[in-house]
């Protein structure tokens, strides 16, 4: 079922959406009770992100659409990741201490760490969509928005909150994620996923697989150095999720022309051969390799002559 007042939390603490202000004084635990609906969020976003791609892939090229796309995603949700993301870098490279980690996350200044990882994670994000075909990067802006933003819902229920709770703005408690709301952060995911996995379900899976494996490796250094997590490092591991599923798509989607190139390779090599032996074969020519790269049909110099 769904509760339009969590749902509405969800919209106001991911986004700058403009949203009418609830009457009733926030829950203790409505982070907790609104994390089932951040992948609702993040196919809002990412749809949004995908409409700015197609848009303005017609207009202008790969580069610039790619850029346009990403930050749309950026200003709709008033760089909170990246924001985290920047806090997190600083104060994990430039603290010895837990305390000294916290106060520089504290820190509205941003400082060389949080500077070159914000700067990694935009260019990379920037340069995998340029390289994704139309529709794939359509496709894999809304299943990336979607499931970088299931992760809180395993730090939350997994880790402990290491900041000053009595300095934050809005009423917070310390509660687990119910099954249920598991559940349906879950399905919301593939159902993002969905349109990506009828282009390449090995997309999805690779994905899914490598920004999993990024966000478990920042959670753990983060209960190592602080001993818990933050909202910064929500925000970092949000954005490590989201590179990791788009480099693991970019090498999927690498694949079949990898191996194309490889049996092209082998095709050269035996038309060289032949060349040595003086044998004319139509399927070993360099005639045919040269074709078959422009998808143009094949046909031998006898068929050539009957036609």
């Amino acid at each position: 079922m769904i509760d339009r007042g969590h749902f509405l939390n969800a919209l106001r603490f991911m986004t700058i959406v403009p949203v009418a202000p609830s009457s009733d004084a926030a829950a203790p635990d409505w982070l907790s009770r609104s994390v089932k609906y951040f992948p609702v969020v993040g196919i809002g976003v990412g749809i949004a992100s995908a409409a700015m791609w197609l848009l303005a892939g017609a207009i202008w090229g790969p580069a610039i659409a790619a850029l346009l796309a990403v930050a749309t995603s950026i200003a709709m949700t008033g760089a909170l990741h990246e924001d985290g993301l920047a806090d997190t870098a600083d104060g994990f490279g430039g603290g010895w201490t837990v305390e000294k980690r916290l106060a520089i996350m504290k820190d509205s200044r941003i400082g060389a760490y949080g500077a070159i990882a914000l700067g990694f994670s935009i260019a990379l994000r920037v340069a995998v969509l340029t390289e994704l075909p139309v529709w794939a990067g359509a496709t894999a802006l809304v299943a990336g928005h979607a499931a970088a933003r299931v992760t809180p819902a395993f730090v939350l229920a997994r880790m402990v909150y290491m900041s000053d709770v009595s300095a934050m703005k809005v009423a917070y408690a310390e509660s687990p994620v119910r099954p249920d709301e598991f559940w349906f952060a879950l399905i919301v995911v593939a159902i993002g996923t969905l349109p990506l996995a009828f282009i390449s379900i090995r997309s999805v899976a690779t994905g899914l697989l490598l920004g999993a494996v990024l966000a478990v490796a920042l959670a753990a250094w983060s209960r190592r150095l602080i001993g818990g997590y933050t909202g910064d490092v929500l925000g970092a591991i949000n954005r490590y999720s989201r590179s990791g599923s788009c480099s693991a798509l970019r090498q999927s989607f690498d694949r079949p022309q990898q191996r194309q190139l490889i049996r092209l390779a082998f095709k050269c090599f035996s038309a060289a051969a032949d060349a040595i032996d003086g044998v004319d074969h139509p399927a070993t020519s360099t005639q045919h390799i040269v074709r078959q790269l422009h998808h143009e049909p094949v046909r031998c110099h006898k068929c050539r002559a009957a036609a």
